[in-house]
Parts: structure tokens; C-alpha cells; sequence
């Protein structure tokens, strides 16, 4: 309703229109429509970038639920495509949390292993998942998860 009513008043095209568009995408993906999330979220990210430059904040935090959340499909090919559009500037303008680089490296080492770069993926994980942990910034099952993919190092 909120992205609808922006659209009719302000336009397809304004900034805070494309924002609430990726906000519904999201809801959508986390409400099980997953294809409907993603179709908005990349609109919004695609829009953001070609209307606003490619370092909009909103462009690259938008670009970063895409690329975990084809990861978590398994998507590989199409979440490594997402990530390597990111900027940590623009993720850390965007949310000020630290450790955008760890996050950003335990996610490609993980997208790399799905890939079956397995030696590349592993040493990219091996260095920023302790990072990672060490601030905090990953829920005990990422953990787990995450550290399962590094196998019998």
C-alpha cells in the first residue's frame, strides 16, 4: 500500500518510490514469495543506480540482499554478480555497522565454494569468518554453517 500510494503521488521514479519498492521486495521474500521479493529488489536496485548513480547507498544495500539471498538459493553465479557490484563505502554509508569487509569476504568465500572454487572460497572464509565472529556480526547458525564449509582445514 505505502509503495503504491509513493508511486501515484510522487512517481515510479523518485527516489523514495524505488526505496519502498526494495523494502517490499524484501517483505515479500521474507513472507515467502521469494521470485515476487527478488523482482523488486532488483528493480529498485537497477533504477537506483541508473537514475541516481552507481554509488547510491540504497542501490548497494539493495545489492547486498540480492547477493545473500541468491546465495541462499544457491544461485551462485547470479549472487557473485551481486557482490562483486557492492562497495563497502556505500554499504557503510548506508549501515554504519563495522566489519562491511568481513561480511563481504565470508559471503564470497562462501559463494566461491558453492561455485566449486573450493581452494579460492576456503582462504577467503579461513581469513573472515574469525573476523566476522569476533565482532559479532554473524548469528550462531551462519557460524556453524560457515564454518562447516571450511572442511578439515
Amino acid at each position: 500500500t505505502v509503495r503504491e500510494r509513493m508511486a501515484r503521488r510522487y512517481g515510479e521514479e523518485k527516489q523514495a518510490t524505488l526505496v519502498e519498492t526494495g523494502n517490499l521486495g524484501m517483505q515479500e521474500y521474507a513472507c515467502g514469495d521469494r521470485d515476487a521479493g527478488l523482482d523488486y529488489v532488483r528493480r529498485a536496485e537497477r533504477d537506483l543506480r541508473r537514475l541516481f548513480g552507481e554509488g547510491n547507498v540504497a542501490a548497494h544495500s539493495f545489492r547486498h540482499f540480492l547477493a545473500e539471498s541468491l546465495a541462499e538459493q544457491k544461485r551462485w553465479s547470479e549472487a557473485l554478480q551481486m557482490l562483486d557490484g557492492l562497495d563497502v563505502k556505500a554499504l557503510v554509508a548506508g549501515n554504519s555497522k563495522p566489519g562491511w569487509e568481513h561480511r563481504l569476504g565470508a559471503l564470497r568465500g562462501e559463494i566461491l565454494i558453492g561455485l566449486g572454487r573450493l581452494q579460492e572460497g576456503r582462504a577467503l572464509l579461513s581469513t573472515a569468518l574469525p573476523e566476522a565472529v569476533a565482532l559479532g556480526l554473524l548469528d550462531p547458525d551462519d557460524v556453524k554453517r560457515l564454518s562447516g564449509l571450511l572442511g578439515d582445514r
